[in-house]
Formats: structure tokens, sequence, C-alpha cells
């Protein structure tokens, strides 16, 4: 398939916004409405640069579109964010809240949170940076972001705080963030992470958390430990962790030896999806490269660079059976106190890495491919009963492996009517905003 500079949409999908000036306009992370609480308002990033590594000093414009008009409205401007998840910024939840948007920004040295007013035009401070935040819109589930600027996480350029660089920072964990009254208090300690399921092989190796998920209901919450040795923080390994909502009952998700995880979404309160692969065998290309660039020899530099060319080649799907790499979205469910391993989301496209979202009957699972060899991505949604998937759309991605890499995060809104994603099919960073159309989903997943 061939789409340069371009997308293709199947007729389920009705384009309904695409922000479309000369500036990069995007949202960010997936697993998050921009959509305000009447469908009215969307909310995008502008930034006067495209297609750079974030740098110390780069601010992005922070505002909504209204969606029937295409006016657009400024909120305000942060130095704190990065291409895939932007500020942070997102609608707070909760009644009284339908007005207030909050995002990252820094001020004083301090990474911290604004919460804006779109309709008296007014701010308030937050003392601390926010991640999800609970479907009351009273608290933050978030993490130090300070800390990720030494780890291979998204991260901000804005702070640069050298107290935080070191194996296992003491004061790092998963914090609380109280947006009524401005406090934190942390409610897991890295150690504590570190320690349960604990290997020997711990120690030494540099520890940080990524990516706080909460559940539908507010009362738990997914996130990442990652841990890698200290020369080299992008060798790393991932465990997923979920813990009740006031930080107790951590649990370590079983398996996390033998597979590697990465993108997770809640398909329900007690029951979430997980995007993992395994080598069943040894693994080419990547196990053979790394022990060629480890040799001292020179002819291991040039047989690896040989590997790679010949690798980056291969379809997916053979350079797959080759290395018996397989993979698939895993399912957990809450079961006797635990969460249990509980179904297997694959098929011939679930064999790129993407995002999942669920709609709120848990019936189905909209997620996104990275780019294949010829640079498209792909946007399916899956029966969750039988299994069936439907190819919605295809989109050139531009600024493949580039710093400013845009992945479609596919956005469900709230009422599951309307689907938003991100794209640089033709260089420029797009907001698009789409109506689907279940009738038409649903029978094609029959």
């Amino acid at each position: 398939m061939s789409l340069k500079n371009s997308y293709k949409i199947a007729d389920c999908m009705t384009k309904l916004f695409e922000a479309s000036s000369d500036k990069a306009e995007w949202f960010g992370y997936y697993n998050y409405d921009p959509l305000n609480f009447d469908q009215t308002k969307i909310l995008c990033n502008k930034s006067l640069e495209d297609g750079v590594k974030v740098s110390s000093g780069m601010t992005l414009e922070l505002g909504y579109y209204d969606i029937r008009t295409s006016k657009w409205h400024h909120i305000g401007e942060s130095d704190s964010w990065n291409w895939q998840q932007g500020a942070m910024m997102q609608w707070i939840p909760g009644v009284g809240n339908e007005n207030n948007v909050i995002y990252n920004t820094s001020k004083g040295g301090k990474i911290i949170s604004i919460i804006h007013n779109i309709a008296t035009k007014t701010d308030k401070i937050i003392d601390y940076p926010i991640y999800g935040i609970t479907p009351d819109g009273k608290k933050s589930i978030s993490i130090d972001f300070e800390r990720s600027y030494w780890c291979r996480a998204y991260h901000y350029q804005s702070v640069k705080n050298y107290d935080k660089n070191s194996d296992v920072y003491v004061d790092d964990g998963i914090f609380e963030i109280d947006l009524v009254k401005n406090k934190r208090k942390r409610l897991i300690t890295i150690q504590e992470i570190i320690r349960s399921d604990s290997r020997p092989y711990f120690n030494g190796m540099k520890h940080w958390i990524e990516h706080v998920m909460i559940n539908p209901s507010g009362t738990r919450f997914c996130f990442l430990h990652r841990f890698s040795p200290v020369d080299n923080i992008y060798d790393y390994k991932t465990r997923l962790c979920v813990a009740d909502i006031d930080g107790k009952n951590l649990q370590v998700i079983d398996g996390w030896e033998d597979l590697d995880r990465t993108h997770f979404g809640w398909k329900g309160v007690d029951e979430f999806a997980i995007y993992s692969y395994r080598y069943s065998r040894y693994g080419f290309p990547r196990d053979i490269r790394k022990i060629l660039k480890d040799s001292p020899i020179h002819i291991g530099e040039l047989l690896s660079r040989i590997i790679v060319g010949i690798s980056n080649r291969i379809p997916i799907k053979i350079g797959n059976a080759i290395s018996g790499r397989k993979t698939y979205y895993e399912v957990f469910s809450f079961k006797d106190g635990r969460f249990e391993h509980v179904d297997i989301y694959s098929n011939e496209t679930l064999n790129i890495d993407g995002h999942p979202s669920f709609t709120k009957d848990g019936n189905y699972m909209i997620t996104d491919t990275y780019p294949n060899k010829q640079k498209i991505q792909t946007l399916q949604v899956l029966n969750c009963k039988n299994k069936k998937y439907y190819n919605m759309g295809f989109f050139y991605a531009y600024y493949h492996k580039n710093p400013a890499s845009c992945d479609l995060h596919p956005k469900l809104s709230n009422n599951n009517n309307y689907l938003m994603v991100d794209s640089a099919y033709n260089k420029t960073h797009h907001l698009i905003l789409f109506k689907l159309d279940w009738n038409k989903i649903i029978k094609k997943l029959q």
C-alpha cells in the first residue's frame, strides 16, 4: 500500500475536524479524552517547530478549538512537554469542573501544574506535576517528572535537577496530588516497588517509574516499573504493577521475566490488556546484533550493519517467524484478590506494538500500530468476544524514527461516539477528529 504524505479511512469513520494551521498541532497520549463534556471543544498543543528534538527553552502554546466554528482559544504556555504526551493537558472530570483544564509547566526551577478555568480565565497553581486524574477530579496519581529526566522515560527539558540522578532516587515513588488542597503525599516508595517480587540482580541496577493509568471507577491504577544497567538506560526491562488507589495491595503482574511488555489499557474496572512479546528461541536479529556489536573485532560491527540492513527489509510477519517472536495483547482480570491472566488477543495484524483503548462496555478494543516497513500506521478495532478485527484506517508516518515521531494514540470520547488521532502524515503534526458509525463497525465484526 502506497500512502506517502496521506491517509485512508474506512466508511465507518467520518472526519469532523482537523487542525490545519501551519504549526504542529496535536493532543498527545492515549486513554485521555480531548473533548469537553458536551463534545464542542477539543484540546490541542501548538508548536512553532516540528520534526526536531525538544530542547530546553522550547515552549508550547496550549488551548482548544471550538469544533463548531474552528476558532482557537488560548489557555496558556508550557516549557514542560514532549512530543508523545504534550504537557499532559486534560479536562478535569467531575461535577463543577466542566470549564477546568490542567497542564504541566515549570516555575522557579520546579515542575508544577496549572488549573485554568476557560470561563473566568483564572489560574490556580498546583505545586506538583500531574499524570492521571481520578474521575471525581479531586486527585492526581503522579510520578516525579524531575527524576524522569535522568531515565529512559517521557520527560521534560525544563528542569535538570542533578540531585535526582542516581541508581535509585531515595525519594522516588508514586504520589497522590490533592488538587483541592494543593498537597502531595507518597503512596508507594520506589524501595517498596523494587522489593516486590524482587531478584538479586536488582542490586546495582537503575530503577524508575513510568505511565500511570487509573481505572474507570478510580479505585485502582497501573504503572510501569523499569530498570536497566546503570551505564545503559536503553537496555531496560519492564514490570507492570497494579495497586489500589490509596497505594495498598501492590501487585507485580506475573510473567515479567519471560516477556517484554509495553502499552496497556483498562478494559473495565477489574480488567486490563497489555501488549506483550516474547522470543521463544534465540532471537534474530536483535540478540545476534548485540553480540556482534560487543565483539572486540571490527568485523563484528560490519556484520551487525549487514544484519540490520537485511532485517529492515524483512516483512514483520516473516521476521517474527524467523526469530520465534510472538506478539499479542494479554488480558488480566481481578480474581480472588489478584489479577490473573485470562485471555489473549492475537491476529495477523496485532504483530506491532500499539496503544489500546476500550469501549465503556469492554466489548471492543481500538488500537493502533507503530509504523511498518513502509511507514504505515494502522488503526483497527477488535471484537473482544469473537476476536474478529477490522482495519479502520491507514496513516503515513512521515516522522518515523525521528525524535518528533507521531503515534496515532487513538483516543475514544467518553460517550464512545468520537475518535481522535494525531498524525504527521504530511510532515506536520495534525489533530484529527472522527465520528464513528458503530452500526457499521459492529456489522463488520459479527
